[in-house]
């Protein structure tokens, strides 16, 4: 019974090797920050100046859409195939009902730069950004109310297994939880001191941090412990996903790819085909990977398509 598991193994790991990125033309001549994908054929990206842009065909093409702002946006993530929001510089909060035909700007009641917006479910969503902001809406953004993180510097990343349980990472090694919804916030010992950009949790025990210098932790306790993983990289990682607890990719300076089939207990390096930045990766259900980034040679968004 044994052979069929060890054969299965040996063939996804030799998918992964030999994997190829291919890119796609973005028609986007600014950076992109971040890539949502609600299915494999539909999802969206946004970058500098405002910039939106969505797929409906897997990224074959890629379409404009207006923000009404020129804004930096930095994050993106949709609760359903039509609605959507936005984050970014100067307190901008974006969103749409229709799938991204129009963006309505919401209230943040700050002016604060933005970094990451995460909803787990389609009314309560929250929004990480500069000294320590943490935001909160219960009603689908039409009001959102400040949290005490007690961080006073920039949170990066926030992520959400429900309405309550919750986890933000940020600089100097922070990462904080909360388990009544933002009410309250303690923070975690994660053993280094490095700034921390992404944070991603498969399920309700095991997440996964990246961040400078090649960060990867990993929890497999909820948060309690946090241990160090050998990247095999220096580069700073912008970027985690996971789609189940085993497999997962971080992506990053100088067109960093990293995957992993164990759980992160190895890491290989993928051929991104750029040395370019890449700021953000998301996976489908459907193990189709998409990361966007920057060429500065080109000057021109960069969005990088991988389906195993």
């Amino acid at each position: 019974m044994k052979k069929p598991i060890i054969l299965v193994i040996i063939l996804f790991a030799f998918i992964e090797l030999n994997a190829q990125w291919i890119k796609q033309t973005s028609g986007i001549f600014h950076d992109l920050y971040s890539v949502y994908f609600t299915d494999p054929s539909t999802g969206w990206a946004v970058g500098a100046y405002g910039t939106i842009i969505k797929t409906t065909n897997g990224g074959t093409l890629w379409r404009k859409q207006s923000s009404a702002t020129t804004n930096s946006l930095t994050s993106v993530f949709f609760t359903d195939p039509v609605t959507g929001y936005a984050v970014g510089n100067d307190g901008t909060i974006l969103k749409t009902t229709n799938g991204g035909s129009l963006w309505v700007k919401q209230s943040s009641g700050c002016s604060n730069s933005l970094f990451c917006v995460y909803f787990p479910n389609k009314d309560t969503g929250f929004i990480a950004g500069e000294k320590g902001i943490i935001l909160k809406t219960t009603n689908g953004g039409a009001l959102w109310t400040k949290l005490n993180s007690g961080i006073s510097s920039a949170l990066h990343a926030v992520y959400f297994l429900d309405a309550n349980t919750g986890f933000a990472v940020g600089n100097a090694g922070t990462i904080i939880k909360t388990t009544n919804g933002g009410i309250r916030w303690t923070s975690k010992p994660s053993g280094v001191a490095s700034n921390l950009f992404s944070v991603c949790f498969p399920d309700a025990r095991t997440g996964y941090i990246a961040g400078y210098n090649g960060t990867i932790l990993k929890t497999n306790d909820g948060s309690v412990q946090w241990e160090k993983q050998a990247s095999g990289t220096l580069k700073t990682l912008y970027s985690v996903c996971f789609i189940d607890q085993d497999h997962g990719y971080a992506v990053g300076d100088n067109g960093t790819i990293l995957t992993t089939n164990n759980g992160g207990v190895t890491w290989t390096a993928q051929a991104s085909g750029t040395e370019n930045p890449l700021y953000s990766v998301c996976l489908t259900l459907q193990h189709i990977s998409y990361t966007v980034g920057y060429d500065f040679e080109k000057k021109a968004g960069i969005v990088l398509k991988l389906k195993n």
